[in-house]
């Protein structure tokens, strides 16, 4: 077994709230028990109450780690450079450290998924409507599962056609609006390590369950934003890299992040579970999670 120290876990929607939902968990149980009279049962409904009206990036666990780190940790000694995770791979590490959650007391439900995602950079080859003060701004992330999140519009996940050097992408119809993009546009980012990174996108696609936390917990990806309107304003938006693009898009980018994310079932939670579920939010954000080698 692989420790990995560069791998952080958190709570709720960034590493300074992970202890969110172990908070607001205990928040509920303290108001539900605040009368010495009231049931069991009338505590756990009133902790139920409060649970679903939570957001969903609130009910999750995230797993993170940068990519380097956590591939230089993974590599057998003498190999000669880092190499690229495979979907296969990413999937496995996913399911390794999901059952990590899930021995530590974890309630876990359906709907994991996993991801890699650049910085932003100032992209070129958008439409006028991108265009402000400054430049648009893009990051480039890779989702998995992508197929059962999103619905084909325009174009096809075929990634035949992407020119040799390039990272093919999908932009939601969201982005395909603001950005000006449809099936055959071509977009370069400029980036301080790699250079020019070349986009080629394939489709346009539709969110399915837009309130679930594949689209959710980085909304940029799916919706464009404007950045400081009353000031310099500049759009910043999101594509996603093709299903078969994950190597392409390791290859294009050496800064990424690599992240895991677990729904929780907190809806059955009763009253007096609410502690043990608070133990082991607070286990988890401290336990180093473990990998079976390659």
């Amino acid at each position: 077994m692989s420790r990995i120290p560069g791998l952080s876990r958190a709570v709720g929607t960034a590493a300074g709230s992970t202890l969110a939902l172990a908070l607001l968990v205990c928040g509920c149980v303290f108001a539900a028990m605040a009368g010495p009279a009231l049931s069991l049962h009338t505590q756990s409904q009133a902790l139920h109450q409060s649970l679903a009206g939570l957001a969903a990036t609130t009910d999750t666990v995230q797993a993170s780690a940068q990519w380097l780190t956590f591939g230089t940790a993974l590599e057998p000694k003498g190999a000669k450079g880092l190499q690229a995770f495979t979907r296969s791979e990413l999937d496995r590490a996913g399911r390794e450290i999901g059952q990590g959650f899930a021995a530590g007391g974890l309630p876990l439900a359906a709907g994991a998924w996993a991801g890699l995602s650049s910085m932003l950079w100032v992209v070129s080859g958008t439409g006028p409507r991108a265009v402000t003060e400054l430049p648009p701004q893009l990051e480039v992330v890779y989702r998995d599962p992508l197929t059962s999140n999103a619905r084909l519009v325009a174009g096809t996940y075929a990634t035949t056609r992407v020119p040799a050097g390039a990272v093919g992408v999908v932009a939601t119809t969201q982005m395909a609006y603001g950005f000006g993009l449809h099936p055959g546009s071509r977009l370069a980012l400029e980036t301080q390590d790699d250079g020019t990174v070349q986009l080629f996108v394939t489709a346009i696609v539709a969110e399915r369950a837009p309130g679930s936390t594949f689209w959710t917990q980085d909304p940029t990806v799916g919706t464009p934003s404007l950045n400081d309107p009353s000031t310099h304003p500049y759009w910043v938006g999101g594509v996603i890299a093709d299903p078969d693009q994950i190597v392409a898009m390791e290859d294009a980018f050496s800064d990424l992040e690599m992240y895991w994310e677990f729904p929780l079932a907190v809806g059955g939670v009763s009253a007096d579970a609410a502690q043990g579920l608070y133990d082991a939010l607070n286990r988890a954000t401290v336990t180093v999670a473990r990998f079976s080698a390659s």
